[in-house]
């Protein structure tokens, strides 16, 4: 008989218990509502089941306002979201898919009502709405995950943390978080994907995740990934250093200085400024704000006898500056001692060089290929002499000439150097050109990579 009830005879249902909830046992109203849906089972009209869902959440709204327990309703509503999640992955059309989606939406409305997200509504279901969103969607689902877990937060550094909590940042670890750390390291990261890490980072110093969850991450090594690790986004380390520095929350890390210098360089090489988002942009100069203010970054400029950059400079141009005070400080030191130190300290401000390239020649974006040969080449302009070691055959000059000059696929017969990567060598050649040329000519790495320039790029000496 359930089954055969109209739309309208399940608004009138609801209305029914809804008003009942508010005047009797709430506890008692919801606990027939779940059996009643149980014994109902799937709701096969999505008009019907967006109404339910719709319902449900209200309820939930009237057993938060009267402190009552919904975990069966909470459960019974995540049984809904998982379904839907399920059905529009193998959706065979986008009417169907559009149908289908309308119910995640009026879930994730129903969370975004609730001042406590209870855990069962973090469930099984997000691990697979992640990946069946499209763009905008998943915009939507990142706002509202942002929000919930930015309220779990507040409220656990406010009051004293229950057992209740900890079941809370159980489901947030197992069931949200292994996508925002994996989705950092795509090309184009929602912005969303940042403000979820800086949460989860600040989770993790109040309620880490346990064993049960299968993840394995302590505030220390949040902050370390997001802020510092060479495949997370340029985007999103900007963004979650900066978010993090204001609240001096980076100085329990050794050597943070260095790494945010080294931050800065990989995140000016990667970013095109051309093509860069509004918030990327605006992001890379407040880290290059931060840097200004380091102690360790002024210090350079007055070892080499150099004047700071004043005023908003352009990120790259900060770099630029910091890189010349480098090469100026190795030009003054006298003992192979003093050069030695010189060289490591700048392989900690200046990190996997290599690297942070090599991540722009996979793209092959044009704007970003033109960023990072014009930045690394003027870094071998000017410091080849201190990039360079003849007993290390993986210094930074070293992998850097092989890595942006030389690929593989230069010699392969089988794939051919794309024609942007090409266009960016012959552009910004002469660069690394003059930097090879103030090293000693009868160095045989040396002579053989000039050689190597003139036949494969065929430019003149």
């Amino acid at each position: 008989m359930m089954l055969e009830l109209t739309e309208a005879g399940w608004c009138n249902l609801l209305n029914l218990f809804l008003t009942l909830a508010l005047v009797t046992d709430t506890e008692d109203v919801t606990s027939r509502i779940v059996d009643l849906l149980d014994m109902v089972g799937p709701l096969t009209e999505k008009s019907v089941s967006s109404l339910v869902i719709r319902g449900c959440f209200v309820l939930c709204l009237i057993n938060e306002e009267k402190e009552t327990d919904a975990s069966s309703l909470a459960h019974r509503l995540s049984l809904y979201f998982t379904a839907a999640c399920r059905e529009i992955s193998v959706a065979s059309s986008d009417s169907r898919r559009h149908q289908w989606y309308n119910q995640i939406a009026v879930y994730l409305e129903g969370i975004e009502e609730l001042r406590v997200v209870h855990p069962a509504l973090i469930g099984e279901g997000f691990k697979m709405v992640f990946s069946c969103c499209r763009d905008q969607e998943l915009r939507k689902v990142l706002l509202v995950l942002t929000q919930a877990i930015d309220s779990f937060c507040h409220r656990i550094m406010q009051t004293p943390i229950t057992s209740a909590d900890e079941v809370s940042a159980s489901a947030w670890w197992k069931n949200v978080f292994p996508f925002v750390k994996s989705h950092v390291m795509t090309l184009t990261p929602s912005s969303q994907l940042t403000n979820l890490a800086v949460s989860f980072t600040r989770l993790a110093r109040h309620l880490p995740p346990e064993g049960s969850t299968g993840v394995h991450e302590t505030y220390l090594t949040c902050l370390e990934y997001f802020g510092f690790d060479e495949s997370v986004s340029a985007s999103v380390s900007t963004s979650f250093l900066w978010q993090m520095s204001n609240n001096q929350e980076l100085e329990q890390l050794s050597d943070v200085e260095a790494r945010i210098i080294q931050t800065l360089f990989r995140c000016c090489v990667q970013t095109s400024l051309q093509n860069a988002s509004m918030s990327s942009t605006e992001h890379l100069q407040q880290l290059a704000q931060l840097v200004l203010a380091l102690p360790k970054f002024r210090q350079e400029f007055s070892s080499a006898g150099m004047q700071l950059p004043t005023g908003p400079e352009h990120p790259h141009a900060v770099i630029m500056a910091f890189i010349k005070a480098l090469s100026a400080s190795y030009a003054q030191s006298a003992s192979l001692l003093e050069k030695r130190n010189l060289q490591l300290k700048a392989e900690s401000y200046l990190g996997n060089v290599a690297a942070h390239a090599g991540k722009v020649l996979k793209s092959a974006n044009p704007d970003e290929l033109k960023t990072a040969y014009s930045l690394v080449g003027r870094l071998i302009k000017n410091c080849s002499l201190l990039l360079y070691s003849k007993t290390r055959p993986d210094c930074i000059l070293v992998e850097v000439i092989e890595t942006m000059l030389f690929p593989r696929s230069l010699t392969s017969s089988k794939q051919g150097l794309h024609p942007a990567v090409q266009h960016a060598i012959r552009e910004h050649l002469i660069l690394f050109v003059h930097g090879l040329k103030q090293l000693d000519q009868r160095d045989p790495y040396v002579s053989r990579r000039l050689a190597d320039i003139k036949y494969h790029w065929k430019f003149q000496l």
